[in-house]
Parts: structure tokens; sequence; C-alpha cells
């Protein structure tokens, strides 16, 4: 018994001897040494990092092939469509620089923040650099001249346009005021509250209900005499892909209504791409689309038209809201007897839209 206890009392001491060299000479045993959690931890959080990138790369890509393949085939996918994307660019750039020591991760983050600035986005960059174009069209929505027609007047001055087009603008809003320089020397189409001011002569006007049954929502195409030829500039306003905040009213309803709402879209583009075809020579398409660059009904009107702001556009193009722009509602499509000089985004505040100048010149 003496000897088996002596035994013991060596091993444990002998075990003790093993520990306090270790912790006196800085031998890096795990199981002795405290700061080994340091890299454990970091280990940790690099994995966490990469985890997140993960999961907001394959979120990014979830999003774009809900977005292409339903759009606004159904309710909710439009609703993610019109919600700006432009919120996620912190995120992803907040990413790329936890990523900042990891190659790979930082990698993965840097696509996807390309993806998301260029592609859900839009950043357009242009192709070919600006050059002068013979015609000048500008497109605003004036919100019933709701900022004052004096307002309108001087964004309407600053776009420097032979074609007008607006949008929301009733008669009594056409006044004397309204005319960049006055009255004389513009000619007038209007229908509803569509309007198109011209310098140029108007050779025939033309007007259709784009709406669906029980719906008057004009298309308004006028064909102008520039130098000798022939150019058609149509001025559209569709509908909205919710009728108002009042559809949220019976919460029971809203997927209905809105699908409702989306067909009435389709309607639209449908009447407008039937009109266009029917018209001969070089075609301008201009207004208020109520609609985000990858809404389907903008891709089909792409399929057969030049986007103007993709063409020869920088930057988001964003143009509502006016006093801090989120998402892009108002566009040009050129068609190709057109060549695309400019399009821009104007800086003044004069409604809830801003002014969209787009600068073309025959082929």
């Amino acid at each position: 018994m003496t000897g088996r206890a002596s035994g013991r009392g060596a091993s444990d001491h002998s075990a003790r001897r093993v520990r306090a060299s270790c912790m006196v000479g800085g031998f890096t045993a795990p199981f002795f040494n405290a700061s080994h959690k340091e890299p454990l931890a970091a280990a940790a959080k690099s994995l966490r990092v990469r985890r997140f990138t993960a999961a907001f790369g394959i979120g990014l890509l979830l999003l774009s092939a809900f977005e292409w393949t339903l759009g606004t085939r159904w309710w909710l996918a439009a609703a993610v469509m019109v919600f700006p994307h432009e919120v996620l660019i912190g995120p992803a750039m907040a990413l790329v620089c936890a990523t900042a020591r990891d190659r790979a991760a930082l990698l993965a983050n840097l696509l996807s923040l390309s993806w998301l600035v260029f592609g859900l986005c839009g950043y357009n960059v242009a192709v070919a650099a600006p050059r002068e174009g013979t015609i000048t069209v500008a497109s605003l929505n004036i919100h019933h001249a709701s900022y004052g027609v004096d307002r309108v007047r001087r964004a309407l001055e600053q776009c420097d346009a032979s074609v007008i087009c607006l949008q929301e603008a009733g008669l009594r809003h056409l006044t004397d005021r309204l005319y960049p320089g006055g009255r004389t020397g513009w000619n007038l189409t209007c229908a509803g509250e569509l309007a198109i001011l011209s310098r140029y002569l108007v050779i025939r006007t033309r007007v259709l209900n784009m709406g669906g049954e029980g719906r008057w929502r004009p298309l308004v195409a006028a064909t102008l005499d520039v130098n000798g030829r022939s150019l058609t500039v149509i001025n559209v306003h569709y509908s909205l892909f919710y009728y108002g905040l009042g559809i949220l009213k019976n919460w029971r309803t809203v997927g209905k209504d809105l699908s409702a709402a989306y067909d009435e879209r389709e309607h639209e583009t449908r009447v407008l791409l039937e009109t266009a075809a029917e018209l001969s020579g070089p075609i301008l398409i201009t207004g208020d689309f109520n609609a985000s660059g990858r809404d389907r009904e903008l891709r089909a009107i792409s399929a057969k038209f030049q986007n103007a702001f993709n063409c020869s556009g920088w930057g988001f193009g964003h143009t509502y809201h006016a006093q801090f722009p989120v998402i892009r509602l108002d566009y040009a499509f050129a068609s190709p007897e057109l060549a695309v000089s400019s399009c821009e985004v104007m800086p003044s505040v004069a409604s809830d839209h801003r002014a969209l100048r787009t600068r073309v010149s025959f082929r």
C-alpha cells in the first residue's frame, strides 16, 4: 500500500513539474495555453464571413432568376422588382471590406457587388462617347404642376429641347407660362393628361386608348417634319403596378388586384407595340413607364427598340423621386433608323419626377 501510494504521489509530482515547465518555458500545448483560443476565434469568424459571402452571392443569383423568369407574371415578383435594390449595395461593400485578407472570399464578394450594381441596379456605362444630336426630345411628368408652372418652365428651358413630352399635364396647365421662351413657335398635340410640344411642324397625329376595358389611358403619337424628314414621337404614361395605396384596404384581395394591374400593363404594351408596328419611318417612344428596368414589359419593348439610356447614358438613370431619386421610371426608346447621341437625367426639380433628355439623329 505504501509503495503504491508513493508511486502515485511521484507520478502526480512529475505531472505537475511537466505542467509547470510547459508554462514557464512557453511550450504551447493546446490544453495548457489559453492563448490558443485566439486563432480558434479568428477561424470561426472567418468561417462566418465566408458563409455570409456564400449566402449573399446565392441570394443575388436567386433574386435575379426570380425576377427574370417570373417578372410581372406573379404579383409578388413584380413587387420585388419595384423595390430599390440599391439598398443592398451597403451590405455588399461591407462584405468586401470584411474579406479584404481572404482572397477567395474577396473575389466572390467583388463579383457579387459588380453584378448587383451593373446587373440588378442597372448602373450604365455608355459604350460610345456622347456626340451631337440633331433632334433633342425631353420627357417630364409634371405631376399636375403641383410644384408650380414657373418651376416646370425653368426645368424645360434647361432641357433646351425641340420636342417636349409631358405627362399628367391637363389643359389647365398648358398656359403660355409653361412654354419655354413663350407660346410662339410651339405646336401642341394633347389628349387627356398627355401633351407633345414641338418646334417642328406636326404632319399628323394619332390618339389611341391603351387602357383595358373601362379604362381611359391615352397614347399620343405625333409625326413631325424634321427638315424634310418624318419622325414620329409617341408619348405614353403607363399605369402603376398598383392603383394607389387604397389597394391595401382589403388585404384579402391584394394578390388578385395586383394581378389585374399587371394584366393592364401587358395590354398597354401590346397596344403600344402594335401601334408602332403600323407606323412607318423613325420612331421615338418616351414617357413615364412606372416600372424598373427589369420589368418584363420594358424587356419586350427593348427587344424591338433601342433603350436610349442603355445606349448612351451614364449612371443609374434614376428619375423618381426627384428630391432623392432611387428608381428609374422614365425611359426613351428609339427605332433602329435613329442613332442615339445622348440620354441624361436633368438635375432640376420641378415635379416628383426628373426630366429625361434624349438626343437622336437620323442614320
